[in-house]
């Protein structure tokens, strides 16, 4: 079952293109290698959100598929977990997985990939959910013969710990358990969430990070090149939102999706929505909290030198040293605030800073 790279409908994410995915070039090289590297059947991409992981993903799933192209099928399946989930609005590691959400998914993924060519087996509701995995594997397996088959997971950071658990017990393990020639990629934010690092996978980190030197000149280009007007809409682009260097990957794509065929008025309206992306919808916020934490950001984004615990104390005297801690894990834990140059330091975000002080009270976006 391939999923749109893209992101579901409304998701601020740009649909996957090989020719837009810049500036990643040692991480492309890493997955390669861990292709050409058989003895490890297991790929885990780690990261912030909004970092680029989706789109290595899904590039993988690019540099795998041999070219031209042979008819389908491929022994290759990129899926989300989103798909596998029942939640609504789902919130990164709170959702659950239940064998009917495994069955119900299954039953899907069967019903898209089975044809005359690929003759997969009906899902059978008598038996066992991992028992149906199992049966789907080895019909995979026949097929495919001695070929390595791929299974790409992106959004793996929707899911809980036990919800973790039991995807690797319904569904990754019995597939390992048929054939060692399944390898799997895994794209989420905590490497730490897995829990297969110790049967016979031998997992290989791939760790997409914010990185020194990032160029957004180029990743705009390319991202303007489908325009008719590429240099007017640069010129437009950049005007609303003077000031800001355009460090982000994540925060890049988003400004061009947002502001090139949408005017935009309201300075906290485009800053909260640039955060939501930012952060990827971590955890879910009350709009109190909404706005505690936009304050936060625009009190640490007007200082320059680099924060540490002194820094945050001084900037919020009136709070105990307790509630100012709370504060810094909480930015923390949505990937607002990161660690600086050693262990007691911290900083906001690559691009972060630029983008709420362009969006500042005296800078308002123009019209």
């Amino acid at each position: 079952m391939t999923t749109d790279p893209g992101g579901p409908p409304g998701s601020n994410r740009q649909p996957y293109a090989p020719d837009r995915f810049v500036g990643r070039e040692d991480q492309i090289r890493e997955a390669i290698e861990w292709v050409d590297n058989r003895a490890s059947l297991l790929l885990i991409i780690y990261g912030p959100p909004a970092i680029g992981k989706s789109w290595l993903i899904s590039h993988i799933d690019y540099i795998l598929r041999p070219n031209p192209q042979p008819p389908p099928p491929h022994p290759i399946f990129l899926i989300t977990l989103r798909d596998m989930v029942d939640d609504a609005q789902p919130r990164v590691g709170q959702c659950k997985l239940t064998d009917g959400n495994i069955a119900a998914w299954l039953e899907r993924f069967l019903n898209d990939n089975r044809s005359a060519v690929l003759p997969l087996p009906t899902y059978d509701p008598v038996m066992a959910v991992d028992r149906n995995v199992e049966a789907v594997a080895e019909a995979l397996e026949r097929h495919f013969d001695d070929q390595f088959k791929y299974l790409l997971i992106d959004e793996g950071d929707l899911l809980s710990k036990p919800a973790w658990r039991t995807l690797e017990r319904r569904v990754i393990e019995p597939i390992h358990a048929v054939s060692k020639q399944f390898r799997f990629v895994v794209a989420l934010r905590n490497q730490e969430q897995i829990g297969l690092h110790t049967s016979g996978f031998k997992p290989q980190p791939l760790h997409v990070r914010a990185w020194a030197g990032f160029n957004g000149e180029e990743q705009l280009n390319r991202l303007l090149a489908a325009d008719d007007k590429p240099n007017s809409v640069r010129t437009n682009l950049i005007k609303k939102v003077q000031g800001y260097d355009w460090r982000h990957p994540g925060l890049n794509y988003f400004l061009y999706k947002r502001l090139v065929n949408k005017p935009v008025r309201n300075r906290a309206t485009l800053l909260r929505e640039g955060l939501e992306h930012v952060r990827g919808a971590t955890l879910a916020l009350s709009k109190e909290q909404e706005a505690a934490l936009l304050g936060w950001l625009e009190q640490l984004a007007a200082i320059d030198e680099p924060l540490s615990e002194e820094t945050l104390i001084i900037l919020w005297p009136e709070e105990t040293n307790l509630e100012v801690n709370r504060r810094r894990d909480l930015l923390m834990d949505h990937w607002l605030l990161v660690t600086g140059e050693n262990e007691s330091q911290w900083r906001l975000a690559d691009g972060l800073r630029s983008f709420i002080r362009a969006c500042g009270p005296d800078t308002a976006p123009a019209p």
